[in-house]
C-alpha cells in the first residue's frame, strides 16, 4: 500500500503546471539560473533580445511545484541523480558551450533542471542540445528503439564504432520491522543499466569481460587482455572498463 502511496506521490509531481519562459519572467523578473551562463547576453534579457535562435535550443520551461518531503512520509532516498545541486554543468549546442553553477538530473522524468529558488525549478529541453556534462560526466539523449521513446543515458566511453552508456531508474525498498535487515524505514534507491550502442543499435548489456571483448575483433581483444592484466584492471568495474578503453585507444592512435 506505502508503495502506491509513493507512486501517486510522484504522479502528482509529473502533473503540476508548467510556466512558458515568458510566464516565469514577468512574474518573477528574475532569470536564474541564467546568472550564471557564461557567453550569453544576461543583459540583454532585460529587453527579451539578442541571440534569440540560440537560447531556443535549450530553452525549457519552469515548473513549480510543492517538493515532496520524503522524510515526512517516513521515505529515505532522492528521485534526483546528484546529492546536492550545486554541480558544474556544460551545455553543448553546436560549437558553443553553455555553463551553469547549479544543475541536477531528475531520474523518472529523465529531466536536467536547476533550482530557482524555494521549490521552483527550471527543465532544460534536451532537443537541440547535443549533450549535457554534469561534474566532467557527460549526458546525452538517444532513441531507444525497444522503449519507443528519447532516453538520457550518460557516456561510459564513446569512440566512432561503439559506446558503453547508463541508463537511470529509481527502485523502491519497503521497510521491514526485522532488526536484522536493518530497513526501518522505506527507502528510494538508484538503480543503473548499462548498453552497448554500435552498428547494431542499443542493447542492454551486464558490464562483464564478455561484453567488453564482445566489442573487438579477435586480435584486438588479445591487446584488451594484455592492457586488463598489466594495469590489473577488472571488466566488472565501470572505472576500470572506462581506462581499458581508453588505454586501447591511446594504442591504436
Amino acid at each position: 500500500m506505502k508503495f502506491y502511496a509513493f507512486i501517486a506521490a510522484l504522479t502528482f509531481f509529473y502533473l503540476c503546471p508548467a510556466q512558458s519562459f515568458i510566464e516565469a519572467y514577468e512574474a518573477t523578473r528574475h532569470l536564474e539560473p541564467y546568472d550564471h551562463l557564461n557567453g550569453t547576453y544576461n543583459d540583454e534579457f532585460a529587453t527579451l533580445t539578442g541571440n534569440a535562435n540560440e537560447w531556443s535550443k535549450i530553452m525549457g520551461v519552469f515548473y513549480e511545484f510543492d517538493d515532496i518531503r520524503f522524510a515526512k512520509m517516513g521515505i529515505e532516498g532522492s528521485t534526483l541523480l546528484f546529492d546536492e545541486w550545486k554541480n558544474e554543468g556544460v551545455l553543448f549546442v553546436g560549437n558553443k558551450r553553455y555553463k551553469v553553477a547549479n544543475i541536477n538530473f531528475h531520474i523518472p522524468q529523465e529531466q536536467f533542471m536547476s533550482q530557482i529558488e524555494g521549490d521552483s525549478t527550471f527543465i532544460y529541453d534536451f532537443r537541440g542540445v547535443d549533450g549535457i556534462a554534469v561534474n566532467d560526466r557527460m549526458f546525452k539523449q538517444l532513441f531507444d528503439n525497444q522503449e519507443g521513446r528519447a532516453r538520457v543515458f550518460e557516456v561510459v566511453y564513446e569512440d566512432r564504432e561503439f559506446a558503453i552508456l547508463k541508463a537511470y531508474s529509481l527502485g523502491f525498498v519497503e521497510a521491514s520491522p526485522n532488526p536484522m535487515l536493518n530497513r526501518s524505514r522505506n527507502k528510494i534507491k538508484r538503480n543503473h543499466q548499462f548498453f552497448i550502442n554500435d552498428k547494431n543499435g542499443l542493447s542492454a548489456v551486464r558490464l562483464k569481460k564478455s561484453t567488453v571483448l564482445g566489442l573487438f575483433s579477435e586480435k584486438d581483444r588479445q591487446q584488451v587482455e594484455a592492457i586488463a592484466k598489466k594495469y590489473n584492471l577488472s571488466f566488472k568495474r565501470e572505472n576500470d572498463v572506462q581506462k581499458m578503453l581508453m588505454l586501447v585507444k591511446s594504442q591504436k592512435s
